[in-house]
């Protein structure tokens, strides 16, 4: 009877082992329950954005975690170290990764973040290189902002004390400028982070429009050159006065 068995069933038996077998080995796992996300403090756009995500693979029975961070760097920086913990994070274009890192890869392009410049000052040319002499405010010290502002200023030939950077960011900033503590904030985010409201109605203030936008659309990969039109900050009082060109790097969801 068990030789029967054994000849009747045996073969079933081997064809289901080895299918699973291959199903373990080729097919790829089931999407883990729990992530972790790195985003930045609550009070800017890579929080909220990370909130909105959390919402969604919610509904897909998926638990995100929100770690806050001072930003893009520190993002990036989490996402490579396997220590951390972060299985998926938000990252700026143009950022350099940590060399011996864990690689990292995009998933998507999330939004356009341009770099914003309101000063007090007169800048002429309307360039980078103009800043020479001046302080400004880039942000906390792991913010995509003082990353981007450094790449920028070795792109233009100059030396990192040609510009004093001061770290300070969002209403801090903002408070600096209206003190005359900084001559320009610098910030890489969305139009929609009501911080640049704050910053648009500081007496006086400017948005710089950069005569070059183009040239780094064209030359860098990571950069888009955009319009900012006149009156979208405020329609009443007309800010900006006028149409703004200005660069964007892309924010992206990485893993």
């Amino acid at each position: 009877m068990l030789k029967d068995l054994v000849r009747f069933y045996g073969p079933a038996v081997l064809i289901a082992a080895l299918g699973l077998a291959l199903a373990y080995y080729f097919l790829p796992p089931a999407p883990p329950m729990h992530l972790v996300m790195a985003t930045s403090n609550r009070d800017e756009p890579y929080y909220a954005y990370g909130l909105r995500y959390r919402d969604e693979l919610a509904r897909q029975g998926i638990t995100l975690e929100l770690r806050e961070t001072e930003g893009a760097v520190e993002n990036l920086r989490l996402l490579q170290d396997p220590a951390a913990g972060v299985d998926i994070a938000f990252t700026q274009g143009g950022i350099e990764p940590v060399e011996g890192g864990t690689k990292v890869r995009a998933i998507a392009s999330v939004f356009l973040e341009p770099l914003w410049l309101f000063t007090r000052k007169l800048v002429e040319p309307e360039t980078i290189r103009s800043l020479t002499g001046l302080r400004v405010a880039v942000g906390a010290a792991g913010s995509g902002t003082r990353e981007m502002m450094a790449e920028l200023l070795a792109i233009n030939g100059m030396k990192p004390d040609d510009v004093t950077f001061v770290t300070l960011a969002d209403r801090a900033a903002v408070d600096a400028l209206r003190a005359d503590q900084v001559d320009v904030v610098a910030t890489v985010t969305p139009a929609s982070d009501p911080v640049l409201a704050e910053l648009a109605a500081v007496p006086d203030v400017r948005l710089l429009s950069l005569i070059d936008a183009h040239a780094y659309g064209q030359r860098f990969m990571y950069l888009r050159e955009v319009t900012l039109y006149q009156g979208v900050l405020d329609f009443a009082r007309e800010v900006p006065d006028r149409d703004i060109s200005m660069i964007a790097p892309v924010a992206a969801s990485s893993a």
